[in-house]
C-alpha cells in the first residue's frame, strides 16, 4: 500500500510511504515480532500520478548536455571509432599498421602497438555486428 501527501508548498514533491505487511499466511500485519511487522519507507519524488512533460524545456537540456559532454575529453577508442574510415583506407592502400601508428600519435593518440591492433580488432567485430544487425533486419512494408 502507498500513502503519499505533499511536502513543500509546490505541490511539486511527495513523500511517500509504503506499508509493508505480512507475507507469512494466517499471520496479520504487526503481529510477529520483526518479520512481518508493518514499517513505513519514505520515498522523496514527483506526484505519484506525473506531471505532463515539457517537450521544449526536456529536448534543451538534453542538447545542452549533449554539447557539454562534446567538449569533455573523450577516450582513444572513441576518438578512433571516428576516423575508422580513414585508418581503414590508409590501411587498405598498403600502410603498416606501424606507420599508421606514428600518425595517430602526432595526432595525440597514445595507444601501443598491441593496443591499437586489439582496438583496431575491437572496432571491425563491432562494425561486422552492426552490419549483421542491419541486414538480418526485417524489412518494414510501406502502406500506401
Amino acid at each position: 500500500m502507498r500513502r503519499c501527501r505533499p511536502v513543500a508548498e509546490t505541490g511539486k514533491f511527495f513523500a511517500c510511504e509504503k506499508i509493508m505487511g505480512s507475507r507469512r499466511r494466517n499471520e496479520g500485519p504487526g503481529t510477529a515480532v520483526g518479520a512481518g511487522q508493518q514499517r513505513p519507507i519514505t520515498v522523496l519524488g514527483g506526484p505519484p500520478w506525473g506531471d505532463a512533460v515539457d517537450k521544449d524545456k526536456v529536448s534543451a537540456a538534453l542538447r545542452d548536455l549533449a554539447a557539454e559532454h562534446a567538449r569533455s575529453p573523450r577516450s582513444q577508442t572513441a576518438r578512433l571509432r571516428e576516423v575508422i574510415d580513414d585508418l581503414e583506407a590508409a590501411l587498405t592502400a598498403g600502410a603498416s599498421h606501424a606507420a599508421v601508428l606514428a600518425t595517430l600519435h602526432a595526432q595525440g593518440f597514445s595507444f601501443t602497438l598491441r593496443s591499437f591492433e586489439s582496438t583496431l580488432a575491437r572496432l571491425r567485430k563491432e562494425r561486422r555486428e552492426q552490419d549483421g544487425a542491419q541486414k538480418n533486419a526485417p524489412l518494414r512494408r510501406q502502406r500506401g
